[in-house]
């Protein structure tokens, strides 16, 4: 519904197709008396039991007062929307393009529908689970670290895409409390990586390894959790010249995708029924205060306050059980 009072809400409906791929025509209300005039874009819907067959909430709002900012010799707008056209693909991309009048400011206006594209992408792994003690990998330290590898794959279908086209994804870690795994050498828990889509229906795959934090204090025995989700092409924000044709927006689309996510266990070692019952034994064999001068005190049982430099600790410690997880010491003194 129009927003504003005497806005002439409905002067001009026009159909313009099915633009999102949903199965469901979508069409064009115009109000060119609501500022410099507005149009609005409204997708249909399956009729339900006393429904009704359209969203009536808009799904875009085109204001004509904007359009002076994009159009190059374009200085005032006024009635845009005072008649509407939505029945020519002016550039054969297979979607219904939206002609716009303006008659006030002697202006017409060729809205082109961007190609939409719904991309499956998922993410899967080549282990059942990660063993915390298998260095498979080198880091960029030149360190022996753990890893696995996982892979990306899409998939997408949508009207006027023929030749494909290439898109961005966003590869995490799901991070609950500490981040536990990074993909390159600044130790990043998110990677952008590309996948060439190179026709409708026809799966594409990109590999990744991800390293294993080595640091006690991130590890815990909770699975691994990755997410994977598709990125939105960017599109120059270029003003429209009247005098030069229009870019190419093939290669481009408008990309709707849910992400997917991959929880990767990891080997307890423990068992079948995977609890660890460890036996930590530890015992303290001699503690050595040492002096500013590196020399041990004669006398360890009196010392001089704020004149110990190191204090030397020499103990034993063994696990009698099975493996233990984020075992430590703490000292107070």
């Amino acid at each position: 519904i129009g927003t504003a009072v005497s806005g002439r809400f409905g002067i001009c409906i026009e159909g313009l197709g099915d633009i999102n791929n949903d199965g469901y025509k979508d069409f064009a209300v115009s109000a060119p008396y609501e500022g410099s005039g507005v149009v609005y874009i409204y997708h249909g819907k399956e009729m339900v039991v006393n429904g009704t067959i359209v969203n009536t909430q808009y799904q875009q709002r085109i204001d004509g007062s904007a359009m002076v900012d994009r159009v190059s010799n374009l200085t005032n707008v006024t009635l845009f929307g005072f008649s509407l056209s939505g029945t020519v693909d002016v550039d054969n991309n297979l979607y219904r393009d939206l002609v716009i009048g303006a008659h006030e400011s002697q202006s017409v206006f060729v809205l082109r529908s961007i190609p939409l594209a719904t991309v499956n992408i998922s993410i899967t792994t080549d282990v059942e689970e990660v063993e915390l003690d298998s260095y498979d990998c080198t880091d960029f330290n030149r360190q022996q670290i753990s890893c696995f590898n996982i892979t990306v794959c899409g998939m997408f279908d949508g009207r006027g895409l023929d030749s494909g086209f290439s898109a961005n994804y966003s590869l995490q870690e799901v991070i609950i409390m500490n981040q536990r795994l990074f993909f390159d050498d600044l130790m990043n828990s998110e990677i952008i990586r590309t996948l060439n889509f190179t026709s409708p229906n026809i799966e594409t795959c990109d590999d990744s390894i991800v390293y294993i934090m080595n640091d006690t204090s991130t590890i815990s025995l909770n699975d691994f959790s990755l997410t994977v989700e598709m990125l939105q092409i960017s599109r120059p924000d270029v003003i429209v010249d009247t005098n030069l044709s229009p870019s190419d927006l093939s290669q481009s689309p408008v990309i709707t995708s849910l992400p997917d996510t991959l929880d990767v266990n990891i080997a307890t070692q423990c068992g079948e029924d995977e609890i660890c019952d460890s036996d930590l034994r530890l015992e303290i064999i001699n503690i050595t205060y040492l002096a500013l001068s590196g020399e041990a005190y004669e006398d360890q049982s009196q010392l001089t306050v704020d004149a110990i430099e190191r204090v030397d600790v020499r103990l034993s410690f063994e696990n009698l059980g099975e493996i233990a997880f984020n075992a430590f010491i703490t000292f107070e003194l």
